[in-house]
């Protein structure tokens, strides 16, 4: 018969495999994640009270396949030289977009990145 003390020796816990584990998701997590920084795009709302010229609006319509730009196929890498043309010294001109529904929020927001860049347009996103 064996006799039982009451002292119980208390086994310790491996934390090696613990610390290496944590190391695997530590690292996993920091290659996993993007560092590009989010900025801020500023959408305003249809009454706005800048000054657009008293000529008939851009109108802009892209899906996967195309983007049009009233009506015509441009390259969405040439959009700059085929926006020239619309440029009115002194005052701003209208672009309204329309999206297909596989455009994904991120193109979207590359969109509107590129057309902020020039100061001569008004942009209006349609539902």
């Amino acid at each position: 018969m064996i006799k039982r003390t009451g002292i119980s020796r208390r086994r310790s816990i491996p934390i090696t495999s613990l610390i290496d584990v944590i190391f695997l998701l530590l690292l996993f997590f920091m290659l996993s994640s993007t560092f590009s920084g989010y900025s801020e795009i500023e959408l305003k709302s249809a009454a706005s009270t800048v000054e657009v010229a008293d000529v008939p609006p851009i109108f802009l319509r892209w899906n996967k396949k195309s983007l049009s730009l009233n009506g015509e196929e441009v390259n969405l890498l040439e959009l700059h030289r085929s926006l020239k043309p619309f440029i009115l010294k002194g005052k701003k001109r209208h672009i309204i977009i329309s999206l297909d529904t596989s455009i994904s929020s991120q193109e979207l927001v590359e969109l509107l990145v590129y057309l902020r860049r020039e100061e001569y347009f008004t942009i209006e996103v349609l539902e």
